[in-house]
């Protein structure tokens, strides 16, 4: 599945989804360097599908307002969500694995498999907020309710020194109506043009008795 980027103006080719907007939250223009693989990487056998979650539910409009219920409760264990994308059939309109469409925090956390070194650009489209760190890195936040609906950032460019797993950990949090996480990536070699691919599934992995973290504010 593709969405649609030309330049600054940014359309996503599903008419259902609502009032989307260019993030406040740009990318640098310099790639983002120095993630650190997990060490030792894991054998195959060893990586489940997906990604672990934890879910805390109340009707957030900040981040810091999640943040404070996370580290005061133990949140509610989830089946793995499996790819970070909106119109993935399984999650039959509730967000992921919850069983809510509303009020829905998530701790999303586990590894992503970068086939080869090199350059990639990433891309968040995401209603309601959202912060990411990968690699022990920050790479992205728009961490507030949306007012204005769905948004997606700029390519941000990652550069991977080793293929390998990734740590990744994603807070997200949606309020109410529509909902919207998505995240997109072209490979190294790859133009950065109209159309960019969701991450796929087989990307994905955690371990068993995965910590959930939450990616704090940067600086």
């Amino acid at each position: 599945m593709l969405r649609t980027i030309s330049g600054t103006a940014i359309a996503v080719a599903f008419s259902l989804m609502s009032g989307l907007a260019l993030s406040p939250a740009a990318s640098a223009q310099e790639a983002l360097t120095g993630l650190q693989r997990l060490e030792p990487q894991p054998e195959a056998a060893a990586v489940q599908p997906g990604l672990a979650v934890r879910y805390y539910f109340a009707m957030f409009d900040f981040m810091w307002e999640m943040e404070r219920l996370v580290r005061s409760r133990d949140g509610h264990p989830g089946e793995p969500i499996l790819k970070i994308d909106t119109f993935f059939e399984e999650y039959d309109e509730k967000v992921f694995t919850s069983d809510r469409s509303q009020g829905v925090g998530a701790l999303i956390n586990g590894l992503i498999n970068f086939p080869e070194a090199g350059l990639y650009h990433l891309a968040v489209l995401s209603n309601d907020g959202i912060r990411i760190e990968l690699g022990g890195k920050f790479l992205f936040e728009d961490p507030d309710k949306h007012l204005n609906g769905n948004r997606l950032s700029d390519p941000i460019p990652v550069e991977i020194a080793e293929a390998g797993w990734y740590p990744i950990n994603i807070n997200y949090f949606q309020k109410k109506g529509t909902w919207a996480l998505d995240l997109l990536w072209s490979k190294p070699g790859e133009v950065v043009g109209e159309e960019l691919p969701i991450v796929p599934a087989e990307a994905y992995g955690h371990l068993p008795n995965t910590e959930h973290v939450f990616v704090s504010e940067p600086g």
